[in-house]
């Protein structure tokens, strides 16, 4: 029985984690690139990811950390079951050892919805570059890369409504597993719901 509760509540954090940041892909997106990227784009025929802390603006990085402290703070704070408070103190204990980019690094590649944006002309070269418009065939890893995980993910520049999913994701997370195992939370189950805590903290 203890194995059947820990498989669906794997199930049940797998969804909660992947709803965080759903989205469902256009039908064309666009990347804007100065003249040197757009000639190796068309040499290789591949766009190639940034390492997350070597793009312009690693501020963006810190602030993403921040909130997921402050948050779990906030709920700690106010939360008054004994099991999610254990669970937000091994956050706010250990998430700066433990937060995703110190083990593995995220590689970002940048697309916008918008066909000949000025705002996005500044990647471009300020207009000196070119502007790809690329269709959405599907959204599945690629097939000669098979180990690596990968996401299309909406950015979203409003750091309350970022805040706001993160909050939710993570209220969700704990309900789900404080639901799951109403009495005494075994390891299995807390190892399961701290995992989903910082798989959505990677995310953000």
């Amino acid at each position: 029985m203890l194995n059947e509760t820990l498989v669906q509540l794997d199930t049940d954090l797998d969804g909660i984690v992947a709803e965080s940041y759903a989205a469902s892909p256009p039908d064309t997106l666009y990347h804007y690139t100065k003249m040197e990227g757009a000639k190796g784009i068309l040499r290789s025929r591949s766009i190639w990811a940034t390492r997350h802390d070597c793009t312009n603006d690693v501020a963006e990085l810190r602030t993403a950390d921040s909130a997921v402290v402050d948050i779990a703070q906030d709920l700690h704070r106010r939360g008054s079951d004994r099991r999610t408070q254990e669970l937000l103190a091994y956050i706010l204990r250990d998430y700066d050892r433990f937060k995703a980019s110190r083990f593995l690094p995220a590689y970002l590649a940048c697309f916008s919805t918008v066909r000949d944006s000025p705002a996005q002309w500044w990647y471009g070269d300020q207009g000196r570059g070119l502007c790809f418009g690329f269709r959405v065939l599907r959204d599945e890893a690629p097939p000669d890369h098979p180990a690596l995980g990968w996401s299309l993910v909406r950015v979203d520049y409003d750091e309350q409504s970022v805040r706001q999913r993160i909050a939710q994701a993570f209220t969700k997370i704990l309900k789900a597993s404080t639901d799951a195992f109403p009495n005494q939370m075994p390891l299995e189950a807390k190892t399961l719901a701290l995992t989903a805590l910082y798989r959505v903290a990677a995310i953000a």
